[in-house]
C-alpha cells in the first residue's frame, strides 16, 4: 500500500502485515527482525507517526482487510498527512514492485 503511514498494532491489520525477515526459530529474533514496509517520507522503518499524520493509510489498510481476509498489508509510506513527494512515491512503488 502507497499511502501515509499504517498502524500496524489495530486488531484488524496485525495478524495480515506483509513482512520480509530472517527466520531463526526464536519467535523473538525473527519479530526484532521483521521489516512490515519502509517509511520513504522519513528514510527509515517506523511506519506510523501518530494518527494526525498517518489516519488516511490506516483507514485504507483496515478498508483491505475489511474485504478481502486474506490480503497482505505491505506498509509503503511516501507522505505524512498532506506532505509529501512524486520522488518518494515512485521509490515506494519500486520497492512494493
Amino acid at each position: 500500500m502507497v499511502d501515509s503511514g499504517v498502524y500496524g498494532k489495530s486488531s484488524v491489520i496485525k495478524h495480515n502485515y506483509w513482512y520480509q525477515g530472517e527466520q531463526t526459530g526464536n519467535q523473538i529474533a525473527e519479530e526484532i527482525t521483521k521489516q512490515y514496509g519502509w517509511d520513504f517520507f522519513n528514510r527509515d522503518n517506523t511506519l506510523f507517526d501518530g494518527y494526525s499524520t498517518d489516519y488516511h493509510g490506516t483507514y485504507i489498510a483496515n478498508e483491505i482487510e475489511r474485504v478481502n481476509k486474506n490480503a497482505l498489508i505491505m506498509s509503503c509510506k511516501f507522505k505524512s498527512g498532506t506532505e509529501g513527494d512524486a520522488s518518494d512515491a515512485c521509490d515506494a512503488i519500486d520497492f512494493a514492485l
